[in-house]
């Protein structure tokens, strides 16, 4: 599950994208994406790039730090949206499209994931 920083529920189902096959993957020609975050991990903070070459619906899309803190977010159109962090991430989520309004969020805000079936969280990743 992901949720937001002080309540509210962003995502009930997460997957996670950490492999390379999978990252390049992606959403690329699904036909359903709903209540699910696809969360990108990264080795270590990079300035990434999202496309939407094959992705068939729109998303959002939400860059965040070390501290699951948002440092930038959007909503990419399907086959010809593009997108890059500009500055090192260490996430990337890739969200519903309508879940940035709905949950009301906003730079600056800090979300948590709960609940990884690998068993494994983003947090325990980074500690040192």
């Amino acid at each position: 599950m992901i949720l937001k920083e002080g309540g509210g529920i962003i995502a009930h189902r997460v997957e996670l994208a950490d492999t390379f096959l999978k990252k390049v993957r992606g959403l690329m020609l699904r036909r359903l994406f709903a209540d699910t975050a696809l969360i990108f991990l990264f080795e270590r903070p990079a300035i990434i790039r999202i496309h939407m070459l094959f992705v068939l619906f729109p998303i959002d899309l939400l860059f965040l730090d070390e501290s699951m803190r948002i440092l930038d977010l959007t909503t990419l159109k399907p086959f010809i949206g593009y997108r890059s962090s500009r500055v090192p991430v260490s996430f990337a989520v890739e969200l519903p499209a309508g879940t940035i309004r709905r949950c009301g969020l906003k730079k600056g805000d800090r979300v948590e994931i709960t609940g990884l079936t690998q068993g494994f969280s983003p947090q325990e990743r980074l500690a040192p």
